[in-house]
Parts: C-alpha cells; structure tokens; sequence
C-alpha cells in the first residue's frame, strides 16, 4: 500500500469509530510509514496513523491489523503488539492511558 492508499482507508475507520472516541479523532495523523522496534528485537515497517503524546496508533498493511507503539526517551518507536481492528486498537490505547 502506499500512502494515499493507507489515508483513504484510514479515513473511512475512523468513520466507523463509535461515537464515544469522538474526542480521540482530532489525533489521527496523515499516515506516514516508519521503522518500528519489535519487543523482540526486530524491525518492521509500519503505519503511524494515531499520535498523542509518545503513544502511537500503528497500522501494519502487511498483516492487515492495527497496533500500538510507544516512543522511548531515546526517541525509538517501539511496537507493543497489534490489536486487531482500529476500535480494539484505540480501546487498548485508552485503557494503556488510564493505568497512568
């Protein structure tokens, strides 16, 4: 997929967000693909389509699956695990944020 590709896409999931993430839209990106470190080490290539504060909202064309990252105070994007669909991502990222 490429870029164009990805933010039409995109912009039809976030259509589709129940009505109890509205406050959350304003937080959806222009997707941009970046290196993502695995927990394990790896590297991938992934979507950042979500942003709010180091939190990110990833979505891998690979496997079809949206995900979450962090950014760590070295300033690496580190993918935490995809999630399934972008409301499972956007819950997990909700419930990640109030256990602070």
């Amino acid at each position: 997929m490429n870029g164009e590709t990805v933010e039409d896409f995109m912009k039809k999931e976030v259509q589709l967000l129940p009505e109890e993430f509205r406050e959350l839209k304003q937080y959806f990106v222009k997707p941009e693909k970046v290196k993502c470190e695995t927990l394990n080490g790896h590297s991938i290539d992934i979507w950042t389509v979500f942003q709010k504060d180091e939190y990110r909202i990833v979505y891998s064309d690979q496997r079809n699956i949206f995900g979450i990252a962090f950014v760590n105070i070295l300033q690496d994007l580190i993918y935490l695990g995809g999630r399934g669909t972008l409301k499972d991502a956007v819950t997990a990222y909700i419930q990640r944020d109030n256990k602070e």
